[in-house]
C-alpha cells in the first residue's frame, strides 16, 4: 500500500518535471520564431494583438525619398512604438485605387494622386508631407547635348507627375522647342533615351546617377540646388503626401499615431541640424536600407551620397502641412499639365484633404 502510493508519487513528479520541460522548450521556440520574423527582439514585447497591421504602399523601389520608411522597420522602431507594419512594394500607377479599394492604409504619392481620387468622389486626406523641399527629379541629357536646341523629345512620366510639371516648366523658362513624351515608367523613358528615341529625361537623381556614372547620361539642370529653383519657379514646399480615406484611418488612429511617431524618428536623423552628425546619421541610414530588397541595387556608399544631396526634399517642415504649404501646392500643380485641373476647386480644400490630427498627435504641432 505505501509502495504503492510512493510510486504514484514519483510518476507524478516525474509527468510535472516533462511537463515544465516541455512548456519552456514551447515559450522559448515562440520567441525565437517572433524575433526572427520581426528582424528585430522589440516586436515580441511591444506589439500587441489589439493593434490592426497597417498596409504602407510604396509606388516604386529604391527612391531616396522612402528610405527612412525602410530604416524605421529595419531598426525595429515600428515594433518599439507598438504598431504593425506591412510594406507593400512596387505599386506604381495602381496606387491611388490600392488606397481607395483598401488594400493599402497609407501610401507614399505625388499630393495629384489624392486629389485625382477626391476629384472622383474619394475622400482621400493627407496627413503627412512626404517630399518636397524642391525638386526631387533632375534634367538629365544624352552625352551629345550641348545646348536646350539639340533637345527635340524629353521623356518622363504622365502629366500630373512632378516629373512633368518640371519638364514643362524648363520648356517654358529657357524658351525650348522639345516635345515632352510621357511613358508609364523610369525603365520604359529610360530605354528610349539609351535607343537615341529621346535625348533628354527628367527623373529622380538617384535613379540616373548610376546610368551617368556609365557615360551613358549626363546631368544637363540639378534641380535639386537652390540656384535652380530659383531660375525655374520651383516652389520649396509640398508635392509629395502619406495619404489615405479619412473613414479606414479613423477606424485605426491609434494605429496611424504610432506609425508616425515612428516613422518620424527616422526622418529626424536625416534631418539633424548638426552637419557631422547628419552626415554619420545618413551613413548609417544608408548601411541599413541597402540590406533591403528595394535598395539592394545600390552600396552603402553611393545610398549615402543621393542622401546627402537630397535629404531637404524628404519630408520638408519635418512632415506638417500647414494651410499656405498646401495653397502654394496646388498653384504649382496648375502647370503639371492635368487634363482641367483647377486649384480652386473646392473638394482640394485644406480643410477637406488635409488631416494633421494624426501629427499632433504623433509628433506635435510645429511652434509658429
Amino acid at each position: 500500500m505505501l509502495r504503492s502510493k510512493m510510486e504514484r508519487i514519483r510518476v507524478g513528479r516525474l509527468t510535472l518535471a516533462v511537463a515544465l520541460v516541455s512548456l519552456c522548450g514551447v515559450l522559448a521556440a515562440g520567441a525565437s520564431a517572433a524575433i526572427s520574423t520581426s528582424g528585430h527582439p522589440s516586436a515580441a514585447r511591444h506589439v500587441r494583438d489589439d493593434v490592426p497591421t497597417l498596409k504602407i504602399g510604396i509606388p516604386a523601389l529604391g527612391n531616396t525619398v522612402f528610405a527612412p520608411i525602410y530604416a524605421a522597420q529595419r531598426r525595429g522602431y515600428f515594433a518599439a512604438a507598438g504598431v504593425n507594419v506591412k510594406l507593400v512594394e512596387g505599386l506604381g500607377s495602381n496606387t491611388v485605387n490600392s488606397v481607395v479599394s483598401g488594400q493599402v492604409d497609407l501610401a507614399f504619392l505625388g499630393t495629384t494622386g489624392l486629389l485625382s481620387a477626391a476629384k472622383s468622389g474619394a475622400d482621400t486626406i493627407a496627413v503627412y508631407g512626404s517630399s518636397g523641399g524642391g525638386s526631387s527629379t533632375c534634367l538629365f541629357v544624352s552625352p551629345s547635348v550641348k545646348h536646350w536646341q539639340d533637345i527635340h523629345t524629353l521623356v518622363t512620366l504622365a502629366p500630373g507627375s512632378e516629373a512633368y510639371g518640371l519638364a514643362s516648366l524648363m520648356k517654358q523658362t529657357a524658351h525650348a522647342g522639345f516635345d515632352i513624351r510621357p511613358v508609364a515608367d523610369y525603365p520604359t523613358a529610360l530605354a528610349l533615351v539609351l535607343s537615341g528615341q529621346a535625348q533628354a529625361i527628367e527623373l529622380p537623381y538617384s535613379v540616373a546617377a548610376p546610368v551617368a556614372a556609365q557615360g551613358k547620361l549626363k546631368l544637363f539642370v540639378d534641380t535639386q540646388i537652390p540656384k535652380a529653383e530659383k531660375i525655374y519657379g520651383i516652389p520649396p514646399g509640398l508635392d509629395g503626401a502619406l495619404f489615405g480615406m479619412r473613414s479606414n484611418l479613423s477606424s485605426k488612429r491609434t494605429a496611424v499615431v504610432r506609425f508616425l511617431k515612428a516613422f518620424q524618428r527616422a526622418v529626424n536623423q536625416l534631418h539633424s541640424p548638426k552637419a557631422a552628425q547628419r552626415t554619420k546619421n545618413i551613413a548609417a541610414i544608408a548601411a541599413t536600407v541597402t540590406q533591403t530588397t528595394s535598395f539592394k541595387s545600390y552600396s552603402a556608399t553611393d545610398l549615402a551620397t543621393y542622401l546627402s544631396r537630397g535629404f531637404r526634399q524628404i519630408s520638408p517642415n519635418n512632415g506638417y502641412i500647414s494651410s499656405s504649404d498646401w495653397s502654394t501646392m496646388l498653384k504649382f500643380i496648375g502647370t503639371w499639365g492635368l487634363s482641367g485641373f483647377d486649384p480652386t476647386t473646392s473638394a482640394y480644400a485644406y480643410g477637406l484633404r488635409v488631416d494633421m490630427s494624426y501629427y499632433n498627435a504623433a509628433i506635435g504641432k510645429p511652434k509658429s
